[in-house]
C-alpha cells in the first residue's frame, strides 16, 4: 500500500503531465510570451515536485540542483518573482 508521501507524489506528477499535455508544442519559433504563459502555470506544480525529486536515489539532489538553476533562468527571463 503506498504512502501518503507516494500519493502526493504521484498526484504532483499526474498534475504535471496533464499540464504538460495541454501546454502548445515547443518549436524553434516558440515565441517567448508562449514559453513564459508556459512555464507560469507549471512552476507551482514543478516547485512541489523538488522535494520529491530530490528522493531519486544517488541522482536526485543533482537534478533538483539543476532544475532550481533552470527555474531561477525562467524566473528572471519571464519576470516572475520567487
Amino acid at each position: 500500500m503506498p504512502s501518503e508521501q507516494d500519493e502526493q507524489a504521484l498526484k504532483l506528477f499526474q498534475q504535471l503531465s496533464e499540464k504538460l499535455k495541454s501546454a502548445p508544442p515547443a518549436g524553434a519559433a516558440a515565441a517567448p510570451a508562449d514559453f513564459c504563459n508556459t512555464y507560469s502555470g507549471l512552476r507551482s506544480t514543478l516547485q512541489g515536485a523538488l522535494t520529491f525529486i530530490g528522493l531519486i536515489p544517488i541522482y536526485g539532489g543533482t537534478i533538483v540542483s539543476a532544475l532550481k538553476l533552470l527555474m531561477q533562468i525562467a524566473d528572471s527571463a519571464c519576470k516572475i518573482k520567487a
